[in-house]
């Protein structure tokens, strides 16, 4: 690729098309003519699942990367809304389901649904549709996006919400289905987008979104915020949002939470067995039990059959060390449960 401009985006076609074999990580190192420096950096090929983190979540969130207390009521007028722009492939895919992750369930929770709301909305990033969005960039609104001018609107059946509980846990993934399936052009770029208003709460708490390593998928641009306006460069940060974008397949459908109470998982850590336990309400005829390594690949899967209090062991014994999660799904709703392999 010849004459690059500096803090310029470019959008590189390769002479030779590269198809990966198989799912996994692989590794892309840029060079260039001026000097020797190498930059090298993960490339992820996942079924299921777009995500920007690589999985090694950042824990120390509080008062680090988010708005602190003061500003979040007095600059950004209780706005803090997060989310990831993921670029499509050469074939159209089809959407079922967002995650994101926050560290402070428990600091936001008030009991007034309006209050503990997350809105979850999917936008074309792109509706211009030159490949690229403008970075670093600040603007107004959402509509800064549409460079041909106008309203950015949300994708039709993408728009939902989450209500916190008093039963979420920092730092578990939070899974929610869109209403409909999202039909996703091909080589196209899409936001999707957590937001949050605590004016109702009025406690001057941000929610505190987690982060995770770098792993752009869309170019420069990964995570972006809206707090007093929309920033495509997100927080400047190292680190990229947890917030996923899962594809056709990598859950069954359902839009009920399982109450968190009439499950658990144990031990964890583990090296050689996990236990799920169960405590429905009624004799479920099946349930269908998944588990999935941080990029949302599928490791295993099982049906129980006729449950509805019980202890199922699964053996990890030949999972590599690492962060997983187990999606049961039932028919009182579905919850997903994250554990860790050492060895």
């Amino acid at each position: 690729m010849n004459n690059v401009a500096p803090l310029s985006v470019s959008t590189v076609v390769f002479d030779d098309s590269y198809t990966p074999n198989a799912v996994g990580t692989y590794n892309v190192k840029f060079t260039n003519t001026l000097t020797s420096d190498e930059l090298e950096q993960s490339l992820s090929f996942r079924t299921t699942s777009f995500a920007l983190d690589n999985g090694n979540i950042v824990t120390n969130t509080n008062g680090t990367i988010e708005p602190d207390s003061a500003s979040f009521v007095n600059l950004y007028n209780f706005n803090y809304d997060f989310g990831n722009v993921y670029r499509t492939g050469p074939t159209p895919v089809v959407a079922t389901h967002m995650s994101f992750m926050i560290s402070n369930p428990e600091e936001l929770y008030t009991g007034d649904p309006d209050a503990d709301r997350f809105d979850i909305l999917v936008y074309n990033a792109d509706p211009d549709g030159n490949g690229s969005i403008p970075y670093p960039k600040g603007f107004v609104d959402y509509n800064g996006l549409n460079e041909n001018g106008g309203p950015l609107i949300p994708l039709p059946g993408s728009v939902t919400e989450y209500i916190v509980s008093q039963n979420d846990q920092g730092f578990e993934f939070i899974t929610v289905e869109f209403p409909s399936p999202l039909t996703l052009a091909a080589n196209k770029m899409y936001l999707v987008m957590v937001q949050y208003n605590g004016e109702i709460a009025g406690t001057a708490i941000p929610p505190k979104y987690a982060f995770a390593g770098n792993d752009r998928l869309a170019g420069e641009v990964g995570t972006m915020i809206f707090t007093d306006s929309l920033h495509t460069d997100g927080w400047g940060s190292a680190y990229q949002g947890v917030v996923r974008l899962h594809l056709d397949g990598f859950a069954t459908s359902t839009t009920t939470a399982l109450d968190d109470r009439k499950v658990s998982v144990s031990p964890n850590p583990t090296s050689n067995t996990v236990n799920l336990e169960l405590d429905l309400e009624n004799t479920a005829t099946e349930v269908e039990v998944r588990i999935l390594d941080f990029t949302g690949r599928l490791v295993s899967s099982r049906i129980l059959d006729n449950v509805q209090k019980g202890r199922y062991s699964f053996d990890v014994s030949k999972m590599a060390t690492g962060t997983y999660f187990m999606s049961i799904n039932t028919p009182e709703g579905f919850r997903s449960k994250k554990f860790q392999v050492i060895r």
